[in-house]
């Protein structure tokens, strides 16, 4: 394969592909909308095929900042990033010590309440990167205000053993982020 740019054909709407440097590095780019994700790794060639590996994204997309008791009558889940506009996308689920599981979105501040319950664990999820639920086990099931940031890493795209296969000048295979595995990458 030559090292170059190759770019995703015949899907409307979406701007994706890859960038294969001679070092055997890639960039990977992926836009729809809003959306933009992106990762970089490692590429080997074995025959005909093309195979992608990155670096192991951190185990959660958010990081738990804060979890104590205060005052409230309520649980309080606040999420913090200095992009605010993307503080309204969050989905939050939280199991209480009884077993049950309420869930919520956040509104515009990143803000999600619930009624005053014990906590066993909160699960959330951003709606504009959905890739995976991150948890969190609470250890004192009396705290009811957390505070939560968005690691930088949640737009990166992990890359295990991705296969593109070489063929009639492109590559064809798989997307890491859309169903199927049928997709052509051109190079310009």
């Amino acid at each position: 394969m030559k090292a170059g740019e190759y770019y995703l054909q015949d899907v409307r709407e979406v701007g994706s592909g890859f960038r294969f440097n001679a070092d055997k590095t890639f960039n990977f780019f992926f836009s729809y909308g809003a959306i933009d994700r992106e990762s970089t790794g490692t590429w080997e060639q074995m025959g005909d095929s093309i195979i992608l590996n990155s670096p192991k994204k951190p185990a959660t997309d958010f990081e738990m900042t804060t979890a104590k008791q205060a005052g409230k009558k309520e649980v309080t889940i606040r999420v913090k990033d200095s992009n605010t506009m993307i503080l309204g996308y969050i989905y939050c689920r939280i199991e209480t010590t009884d077993g049950r599981i309420l869930e919520a979105n956040s509104n515009q501040q990143g803000i999600i309440t619930f009624e005053k319950v014990p906590v066993k664990s909160i699960s959330l999820l951003h709606e504009l990167w959905p890739d995976r639920l991150s948890q969190f086990d609470i250890i004192d099931p009396a705290h009811n205000s957390f505070e939560f940031t968005i690691r930088p890493s949640i737009v990166n795209v992990e890359f295990k053993d991705l296969t593109l296969y070489i063929q009639d000048g492109g590559l064809f295979g798989a997307h890491p982020l859309m169903q199927g595995d049928e997709f052509k990458y051109v190079t310009d």
